[in-house]
Formats: structure tokens, C-alpha cells, sequence
């Protein structure tokens, strides 16, 4: 064999090099074809033109950074109308070939606009501050997202810039279309002041459980014609808020590597903390302002922090081992496992005692197993995840993003379907998820349920007598309207915060504020965002005389009462402080009047070209069966979103 070598030896170094040649040679064009659709998945059709996968993950680094910047998609939807990544793609197609994006300078540039269209959404959005100060605060938030959206996106500097540049020109494409907008003097102040007068009222709402110690229990056949009443609306929904149809829940169980109490736990090398000194000090001279001291300990640390790094991941390690061990025999489905009758799946208790065994053997610290929680007994729905603690507050890296815990968990298959992370019953996720402190958490669903009906009538039980009371003692207290303003009106609204004699269920009142114009209303009861309230409040503002303080008004002529059927409370309304729009505000804000009235007009009854579903129509979009569907969905979830929008 030898020889043979030796004799071809050359004749082998040509072939292996044009080999090599050939190979570096197709890398390219397999990629240009890959691009170009020839090789390669497809993520849809415009036209006939194909759209890969290559490219929509390019065009996905840019859309990722300019969520990051701005703080989310959502905010970058309401702000630029941009729905999603497939929107993206085709709005910086069009607006390339319309000629409206520049370069890295341009991206520049438009940095230092960027805080103006943000400060506006924010203004519209949210009326308790004013434009300056959201002004003020998009300018610090973006200068703080900076950084971390060109990190996160896995762009260079100029690429950021240039992706900015991408914003801008969609944002000439789609503003093109809003200019076309025109506003008469006498028309853009009239919709202005529905935009701009502002009243502002102390408020209590009183809740129908004031009244319901005197109500009697419910019979049985009470019990049961309310629950098929109310058994297929949405928990929250329906008329009074009343609903027993449940949103998707997960049973869970989830172990935590605690950064903290490994890292207590370390013991430090001292020989390593020196060593690192005397090569920064060889003569142990540290210089002044500096004590040895205090040198040292830094050192201490700094190799103290190196070896809880590497115990955690060992940690995490041990957790990954344990989670293969118990799947590797299990047959797979695609991402997914078949799961057999009878299979344990993994223990986390014992999974724990691994974790601490393994730690004491390989850097002889000991710790307290880690903290197993077991949350099986009743259902986690996304209302109560920020309240799980540790894990509620945490992150999965997903790709170039940032996942919340809560869009990991409910991405289960058994609720969501085929989802990316592979996330199934019964299988612990093989990534960690992890908190601002530093902790990981690897996590099993136990059960799921999508949005449903309860198990059972007795599993509601409880919350159907509650309600079933709760609504008579509101009938009681709507009978009893007058009288609570008329209260207030001769002693205050503290009086309404007092419990009456003999309630056995005092829920707690307190005075509160709200903000409201004839559009708009900002409140801690968020009930109070509708129409039938607002209508009511202006009939008593707009009859208030805006040069004299309300505070001189009589009481009879600046209250109201509201009767709250979302939540059952009737509350009583005392208006404090009018903000009208003047003249000199109307000249002064003309072009931001302007935007806001645009913006009103564009979120109702106006067509917007630009919109993903009119595109989508217009450049023939054609996606393939899986995303047609993903599409699908997403676009009946923001349906009912929609019309609660419009019902306002």
C-alpha cells in the first residue's frame, strides 16, 4: 500500500486538489442558486418570484434589530404598521423598487427622527403624560436598545444602520399614502378636540360585593341553568365579565440551578486568585489609589465567578444527561416523541440529588439539591405566569431572539401545535431558560388544555355561586345608584370608601383617577376604556366652564355615577380639571394634530394599501400549506382584537 502511495503520489495530490477546487467553486453557486430558489426551501411565492428561506432569514436579522430597537414587534406594528417578518420582507421589496431606501447614512439620519414617530404612538396610546415627556423617554429608551438590538439581530454596525435605513424607506412608502390625507382648518381642529380636550376625575367604584352578605345561596337548578348560560363564553367576556369557557392552561414542574447559592458555595482556588495577582503586580506594588487588599479580593472573585460559571454548567449538564437518559429509547415523530402508555418520563426530584452528587465530586462543593416545584394541582393559565417566581421572569434564546417564558410554554404541541422548540407533554426541555439573575430552569409540562371547557361543572362550582350572587347583589346596588351619588354629593367620595354597616365581604375601595377625552380613556379599571362611559362623563365636562377652577363648582354639577356591568361596580365620578385645546396649542401642535387625526382616521374605516392582507392580494402571495395555516391563525386571533377596537 505503501508503495502504491508513493508511486501515485502525485497523481493523487492533482485529483484531490481539483476536487477541492471544484468543491470551493459549487459552495458559491450552490449558494447563489439556493438564494435565487433553485436549491433549497421555499418560504412563498410573489408571483412566480420564489422567496427562500435563505432569504427571509436574511431579512430576518434586520426585522429582529428594529423590534429590539424600538422595544418589541408590537411596538414596531403600531408605530410603522409592520405585522411581521413576511410583511417586512415585502414592504422593503416594494419601497427597494419604488427607489426609497438609501444607505448606512440614511439608517443614520433616521436614528434621530425615530424618537418623534414613537413619542406620538406613545402620546396617542397612553394620555397620562405629554408628548415632550415620551419625547424625552424614546430618546433614552433607543439610545439603551441600541446596542443590544445590533447584538441580539447578529449584525455588524453598518448592517444595523442600513436595516434602519430599510425602516425609513418603508416608512416613505407607507406615509406617501397617509399624505394623501388633507385636513381643512375647521375639520382637523373639530377631530382634534376629540384628540386633545382632556378632563381629569377622582373616582370610586363600589363593587356589587358591598351587597352580597344579604344574598342567599343559589340552588342547584339555579347553578346549573347559569353554567350552560355562560359555559361557552370566554372567562372575562360576555356580558358582566361572566364566562366559564377557559383559556389554554398547563400543569408544570420545573428544577432551578440557582447562580446564587452555587456561587456561594465555591470554594475559591487561592493559589489561582494570587497568581492572577502577581502577574498584574509582580512586585506587589499595586499603585496609587489602590490597596493589595483590595486587589486581591478582586481577583478572589473574579476566579470565584469562573468556577460558579463552569458549576452551573455542569449543573446544567447533569440535568441534559438525566433528560436524554430517560428519552433516548423513546421512538421519535418527526421533532416530536411517541410517548408509550406507562412511561414515567423524568423524574426532576431525583434528577435534583444528581445534580448535587455530581457537584461535590467534581468541585467539592456542597449544596443544597436543587429546588424542584411541582405546580399540578390546579391550572397555569398566561394570567399567572410574571407570578411564578424565578421562572415567571424568564428568557429562552431562540435564534437571534429572546423568547418569555410564557410564548415558550404555551408553544406546547398539545396547544399550539408543531412548534420549533420541539416542546411536547411529558418532555422536559432539553435548553434552559434563564432569569436577570443568572439562574436556569429546565421545565415539563405535565398536562395541557387549549381553550376549552372546564373538566367539569364541579371544577367552577365555587366561582358559578360567587357570580350567581355577585349579579344579584349588582342589581341591588344599580337600585341604589342614586342614592350613592347623592352621598358623595353632600359628603364626599370618601364616604363611598367606608363599608357599610354589617358587610361581611368589604372589598377594598379607594379613590382613584382617570383620564378621559371623547376617544380615549386612561383608568386603573380598564372597563372603563368604552364608549357608554365616556358618552356620560362628557355630558357633565362639556357643560363645566372651562375658565373657572372645578374646584369652586358645586358638587350636584360636576359629579356623575356609571354604572359598570363588565365589572359590577357602579361608580361615582367627580370631575377635577379641565385640559381644552386652546388656539395657541392648535398653531403650536398643528403638525402633530394633524398625525393624530391621520392616525385615528387610518386605524377605522380607510383601506390601507400597505396593509400585509392587501398585499398579500395585490403581489399574489403564495404561501405553502404550513404557513398558510400559521398565517391563518394569527390573523383570527387579531380579529376579535379588532372588533373590541371598533366596538369602542
Amino acid at each position: 500500500m505503501l508503495k502504491w502511495l508513493r508511486k501515485y503520489n502525485t497523481l493523487i495530490l492533482v485529483v484531490g486538489g481539483c476536487l477541492l477546487m471544484v468543491a470551493f467553486l459549487l459552495q458559491g453557486v450552490l449558494s447563489d442558486l439556493s438564494r435565487r430558489g433553485i436549491f433549497g426551501g421555499t418560504a412563498f411565492k410573489i408571483g412566480s418570484h420564489k422567496v427562500t428561506d435563505d432569504n427571509l432569514r436574511e431579512a430576518g436579522h434586520d426585522y429582529n434589530a428594529m423590534c429590539a430597537l424600538v422595544g418589541g414587534n408590537r411596538v414596531l406594528e403600531a408605530t410603522f404598521g409592520i405585522e411581521n417578518l413576511d410583511h417586512w420582507y415585502l414592504l422593503v421589496r416594494e419601497a427597494q423598487q419604488a427607489g426609497l431606501i438609501g444607505g448606512e447614512q440614511d439608517g443614520t439620519d433616521f436614528l434621530d427622527e425615530l424618537p418623534q414617530a414613537l413619542a406620538s404612538y406613545m402620546a396617542s396610546r397612553d394620555m397620562r403624560y405629554s408628548y415632550d415627556t415620551y419625547l424625552t423617554l424614546e430618546k433614552m429608551q433607543l439610545s439603551a436598545n441600541k446596542s443590544r438590538a445590533i447584538q441580539e439581530a447578529g449584525l455588524t454596525s453598518e448592517g444595523f444602520y442600513k436595516a434602519l435605513a430599510k425602516l425609513r424607506g418603508i416608512e416613505r412608502l407607507t406615509s406617501g399614502f397617509v399624505r394623501t390625507l388633507h385636513y381643512g382648518e375647521r375639520r382637523l381642529a373639530s377631530d382634534g378636540r376629540d384628540l386633545f380636550d382632556t378632563f381629569r376625575a377622582d373616582y370610586v367604584m363600589v363593587p356589587a360585593e358591598r351587597e352580597i352578605a344579604g344574598i342567599p345561596d343559589p340552588d342547584e337548578a339555579a347553578i346549573k341553568a347559569h353554567y350552560q348560560k355562560y359555559k361557552d363564553t370566554p372567562k372575562g367576556g360576555g356580558e358582566y365579565g361572566i364566562g366559564y369557557l377557559l383559556p389554554p392552561r398547563v400543569k408544570l414542574s420545573w428544577i432551578e440551578i440557582n447562580k446564587r447559592i452555587i456561587s456561594d458555595a465555591v470554594v475559591v482556588d487561592d493559589i489561582e486568585a494570587e497568581k492572577r495577582f502577581l502577574k498584574q503586580y509582580p512586585n506587589g506594588q499595586v499603585g496609587e489609589g489602590k490597596t493589595a487588599a483590595d486587589e486581591r479580593k478582586r481577583f478572589e472573585n473574579q476566579v470565584r465567578e469562573e468556577q460558579a460559571e463552569k458549576a452551573v454548567a455542569a449543573a446544567e449538564t447533569v440535568v441534559r444527561d438525566e433528560i436524554f437518559r430517560a428519552t433516548r429509547k423513546l421512538e421519535r415523530d418527526g421533532e416530536f416523541y411517541r410517548i408509550p402508555a406507562g412511561y414515567e418520563g423524568v423524574d426532576l426530584t431525583r434528577v435534583r440529588e444528581e445534580v448535587a452528587k455530581r457537584l461535590l465530586e467534581l468541585y467539592k462543593m456542597t449544596i443544597p439539591a436543587p429546588k424542584v416545584v411541582v405546580r399540578s394541582a390546579s391550572w397555569i393559565t398566561e394570567a399567572d405566569i410574571p407570578s411564578l417566581e424565578g421562572i415567571g421572569a424568564s428568557t429562552m434564546r431562540h435564534g437571534p431572539n429572546q423568547v418569555g417564558f410564557a410564548d415558550v410554554l404555551f408553544s406546547v404541541k398539545e396547544i399550539a401545535g408543531n412548534n420549533d422548540l420541539g416542546l411536547q407533554v411529558g418532555i422536559p426541555s432539553a435548553e434552559p431558560l434563564r432569569d436577570p439573575s443568572g439562574n436556569a430552569y429546565f421545565f415539563v409540562v405535565l398536562d395541557a388544555r387549549k381553550e376549552s371547557n372546564p373538566d367539569s361543572m364541579d371544577e367552577v362550582h365555587p366561582d358559578i355561586v360567587r357570580n350567581i350572587k355577585r349579579l344579584a347583589a349588582y342589581e341591588k346596588l344599580k337600585a341604589d345608584e342614586s342614592q350613592l351619588l347623592q352621598t358623595a354629593i353632600a359628603s364626599g367620595l370618601d364616604a363611598l370608601t367606608r363599608p357599610p354597616a354589617g358587610a361581611t365581604d368589604p372589598s377594598p375601595v379607594k379613590t382613584q383617577e382617570v383620564l378621559f377625552n371623547r376617544t380615549q380613556t386612561a383608568a386603573p379599571d380598564q372597563s372603563l376604556d368604552s364608549a357608554a362611559f365616556r358618552t356620560k362623563a362628557m355630558e357633565v365636562a362639556s357643560r363645566l366652564d372651562p375658565t373657572v377652577d372645578p374646584a369652586t363648582v358645586p358638587n350636584d354639577k360636576k359629579m356623575l355615577s356609571f354604572a359598570d356591568d363588565k365589572i359590577l361596580s357602579v361608580g361615582v365620578f367627580r370631575i377635577k380639571a379641565l385640559q381644552p385645546s386652546t388656539i395657541e396649542k392648535f398653531r403650536a401642535q398643528n403638525s402633530l394634530w394633524v398625525q393624530r387625526v391621520r392616525r385615528k382616521e387610518l386605524g377605522t374605516d380607510l383601506e390601507n394599501p400597505f396593509s400585509l392582507e392587501n398585499m398579500e392580494k395585490r403581489l399574489n402571495v403564495q404561501y405553502d400549506e404550513s404557513r398558510q395555516k400559521d398565517r391563518s391563525d394569527r390573523k383570527a386571533d387579531k380579529t376579535p382584537a379588532k372588533a373590541r377596537n371598533a366596538k369602542r
